[in-house]
């Protein structure tokens, strides 16, 4: 009986660190899109939109929403509202 719940434990414990291990592997992939490069600079051109912006940087499986919010978060931005001439910092492609 004993070896019942030590095999049962045993398996479990791989199953969840199996689960842990794709939990671990899938949001790197996730993050790996805008974190691990180095933003670089951009000057806003006449007529820049962030959605242009976005759309023009962004991988194709990426929400160009997504994107967005980080050009956001990295120019600590309140507004998508862009000033010609402005110098931003994107995310690395």
């Amino acid at each position: 009986m004993y070896a019942r719940h030590q095999s049962f434990a045993l398996r479990l414990l791989i199953l969840l660190t199996g689960a842990c291990a794709v939990f671990l592997l899938v949001s790197g992939r996730l993050n790996a899109s805008t974190s691990e490069q180095a933003p670089r600079p951009y000057q806003v051109q006449p007529g820049d939109t962030l959605w242009e912006i976005a759309s023009e940087i962004s991988e194709e499986d990426v929400d160009v929403r997504v994107v967005i919010a980080e050009i956001k978060r990295l120019n600590d931005l309140d507004t998508s509202s862009l000033r010609s001439g402005q110098s931003l910092l994107i995310p690395a492609t």
